[in-house]
């Protein structure tokens, strides 16, 4: 159910109509601030960069990226060692803001007008305007439990992670029920 949720976040975050680039340039700014530049979506699922963890070493076109992978939290089934049911789990996904901007100043406001988009791309995902997006192989997102943002500062060469949050699902697998 790990690897279902981490694509439906992904999914979500780089949806057209309610994703992260759909809605940055609407984030709430102080006068003469502009909006946070567009963001390329990349997942642990299908971009083996991300699924090794760390500061991948992107191309410069792919600068500022949102990195969606498992949280390094085990998975809680409410009986270890039992297959709950109906067979719910609790995943948590970490979404990191990565740039290319060295320039410090700018690279927190990016970061911070980005998490306020991805909070609201989260919240849009629960609404009828993602109820596409919540389900990924006979896996269902049910609810998202929590979100907490996470201040990052991890450097890799010119590549820095300012920011995160963590999103805690509530996901039912399906397919194990049928």
């Amino acid at each position: 159910m790990i690897l279902e949720t981490v694509r439906m976040i992904a999914a979500a975050l780089d949806d057209a109509t309610i994703g992260v680039n759909a809605t940055r340039a609407s984030v709430p700014t102080a006068t003469g601030v502009s909006a946070p530049p567009a963001v390329t979506v990349l997942d642990s699922t299908t971009d083996g960069r991300v699924g090794r963890g760390g500061v991948p070493s992107l191309d410069p076109s792919e600068y500022p990226a949102l990195l969606v992978s498992p949280a390094d939290q085990p998975v809680d089934q409410q009986t270890p060692g039992a297959r709950p049911w109906p067979p719910d789990a609790t995943v948590t996904v970490l979404v990191r803001y990565v740039t290319s901007n060295t320039d410090t100043a700018a690279a927190e406001r990016d970061t911070s007008q980005t998490i306020r988009a991805v909070w609201r791309c989260m919240g849009q995902l629960m609404l009828p305007a993602g109820v596409a997006l919540r389900t990924v192989a006979q896996v269902s997102l049910v609810s998202i439990r929590s979100m907490q943002a996470a201040t990052l500062y991890e450097s890799s060469e010119d590549t820095i992670v300012t920011g995160g949050v963590l999103v805690t699902c509530h996901v039912r697998d399906f397919w194990t029920q049928s």
